[in-house]
């Protein structure tokens, strides 16, 4: 990695376990990391955000980031697709106030879809937000492959547009990346 192979260290842990991490990586004396970075939404899978959030803390340095990747609380994109594939139940699941049953791959597990404020809460008082970041705000939702790569011009087209709504609307991405820094609370 253009010579820094001596100062990058990757962990690929579930959220769950992100405790016993910390705790091997204390009684050996490591270091915390620099900052951490969770996609797909592995966070909304998650029963009790708060600990995870706590547990995240023991393993970033004060000063460091975590950028994590959720769902979003309602995505247009979602509800047109799925309603347009006859499935409304599921195109207005982001509304319910609890988790909710999902299946991927022959896998049941539950998810919720808290609001933003809510979300970035459950990291206080160890981390702080610093901005939210809207993903797929106007690029429609996975759940329309294959059709939407039909048109690759369009899809082209709503790309730049994303990237200018990406903030501003950030609330209505099917995904949001939340830009968290580490404080120096110790949990």
């Amino acid at each position: 990695m253009a010579g820094l192979s001596d100062r990058i260290e990757a962990e690929a842990v579930a959220i769950e376990e992100l405790g016993s991490l910390a705790g091997r990586r204390a009684s050996a004396g490591i270091p915390p990391f620099a900052g951490a970075y969770s996609n797909f939404a592995a966070f909304n899978c998650v029963a009790d955000v708060p600990s995870a959030a706590r547990d995240l803390a023991r393993l970033v340095a004060p000063g460091g980031r975590a950028l994590l990747v959720a769902f979003g609380p309602f995505s247009p994109g979602e509800v047109v697709t799925l309603l347009l594939r006859g499935l409304p139940r599921a195109a207005f699941r982001r509304l319910s106030r609890g988790a909710v049953p999902a299946r991927v791959g022959g896998s049941e597990f539950t998810v919720a879809y808290p609001r933003p404020r809510d979300f970035a809460r459950a990291f206080t008082p160890w981390f702080v937000l610093k901005r939210i970041v809207g993903v797929g705000v106007f690029v429609p939702p996975s759940s329309a492959e294959p059709a939407v790569s039909r048109w690759p011009r369009f899809l082209a087209a709503l790309e730049a547009i994303d990237r200018l709504a990406a903030r501003p609307l950030a609330l209505l991405g099917d995904h949001i990346l939340f830009d968290f820094e580490r404080t120096s609370d110790i949990p």
